[in-house]
């Protein structure tokens, strides 16, 4: 026991001096009317996030590490509604920390991960209550199943991503990003008059003190419920590891529901 602590403790050290390093916590809080009323969701997800400074250009930059499930509602009479952990308009989208950075910080869109560590820096700062209510064209995807036990009947119900105008030049082509929008809003034609989103807000949460919040014993606490409320990511769970988006299509995979 005592080595294994050495060990954790040097490998700490050693991560350390190679960059810098957060943790921090949010809770997304979705909310959907119907003709029955508001329904609610929440999940909270923990994000560990590292800075490289050091080895080749595509090793550097931050790298995020989620632990949490999606947001599951029941909106009764069968009908269902998640907020993916991923975003765009198939869910192709799984670096969702992005969309929580955006959330908090307008950021350019061809950012990318080398020039991160500041946003991050700050989101890790935030205290806990900070929060901050999604814009309609800034949002996780939303799909539904029409049968829990089966992946492949899915639908996008509600989705986002960046419009991107390709323009011909004398000698190519160059693509110009436009801003986010709205690409898919089914929810009236998926589930019939009433139902909407009303919306989504990233509450900062408490993160607790590393090691122990890793292992559930500091922080405001993940809950893993996911699993339960989607039996297929238990007898599909091979299947849905190895499976990535397509291009086009939504496609289920598992790290949209749970990290």
């Amino acid at each position: 026991m005592l080595k294994a602590l050495v060990l954790a403790l040097c490998l700490v050290g050693l991560l350390l001096s190679c960059g810098s390093n957060w943790t921090y916590s949010f809770r997304i809080a979705v909310e959907i009317d119907t003709p029955d009323g508001l329904k609610t969701g929440s999940s909270v997800v923990r994000a560990f996030s590292g800075q490289s400074d050091w080895g080749p250009l595509e090793a550097r930059g931050v790298k995020t590490d989620l632990r949490g499930d999606a947001v599951f509602i029941d909106l009764g009479g069968g009908k269902n509604i998640i907020a993916l952990l991923a975003f765009g308009p198939h869910g192709q989208a799984s670096d969702f920390e992005f969309l929580v950075l955006r959330a908090f910080y307008p950021m350019p869109s061809t950012q990318g991960t080398i020039g991160l560590g500041g946003y991050v820096d700050e989101l890790a700062r935030l205290p806990p209550g900070s929060s901050v209510r999604l814009p309609p064209d800034v949002m996780p995807t939303f799909v539904t199943f029409a049968n829990l036990n089966d992946p492949g009947s899915a639908r996008v119900v509600y989705a986002t991503g960046r419009r991107i105008e390709t323009r011909q030049l004398p000698n190519g082509s160059q693509n110009y990003d436009r801003g986010p929008m709205i690409f898919t809003n089914d929810f009236a034609r998926t589930f019939g008059p009433g139902y909407g989103l009303r919306g989504v807000t990233i509450e900062m949460v408490s993160p607790g003190v590393w090691p122990f919040n890793s292992i559930g014993l500091s922080g405001t606490p993940v809950r893993r419920e996911i699993e339960s409320k989607l039996p297929f990511l238990k007898s599909h769970r091979e299947q849905l590891s190895r499976q990535l988006s397509y291009p086009g299509r939504y496609n289920a995979y598992r790290l949209q529901f749970t990290r």
